[in-house]
């Protein structure tokens, strides 16, 4: 009678189990990890796309928009970039792009910077 007392539970239990549905996986959620650092080959403004070339010599084809976070100065040929970037509806889109060195900088009213004087020493 015991056993019978212990045995009933468990065989619920395993029955509930095999019945019950499968878990699915939800869609995957979208990755923002893509990074490229390197020179950029080409860029056209009005189409706002870019070519960024890596060290190895891979090329990289991305496009921005109006939500990516541009910093560093002026987005042209020949400058060094970081960008940060996610795969959507077919296309590479940047999410952050820094221009990082290589061109000339400018501030944020789009002037080139004066160079800082030095101190001068008192008598």
């Amino acid at each position: 009678m015991r056993a019978s007392l212990f045995l009933l539970p468990a065989a619920a239990l395993t029955a509930s189990l095999a019945a019950a549905e499968p878990v699915t996986p939800g869609p995957a959620a979208k990755s923002h990890a893509n990074t490229v650092s390197g020179t950029v080959v080409s860029v056209q403004d009005g189409e706002k796309k870019l070519v960024v070339r890596d060290a190895r010599g891979k090329e990289t084809r991305l496009v921005w928009t109006t939500a990516t976070r541009m910093s560093g100065g002026a987005l042209k040929a020949g400058e060094k970039v970081t960008v940060r970037w996610m795969r959507r509806d077919g296309k590479n889109i940047a999410t952050a792009l820094k221009v990082v060195g290589g061109g000339d900088e400018t501030n944020a009213s789009g002037s080139t910077p004066s160079p800082i004087s030095p101190t001068p020493k008192s008598p």
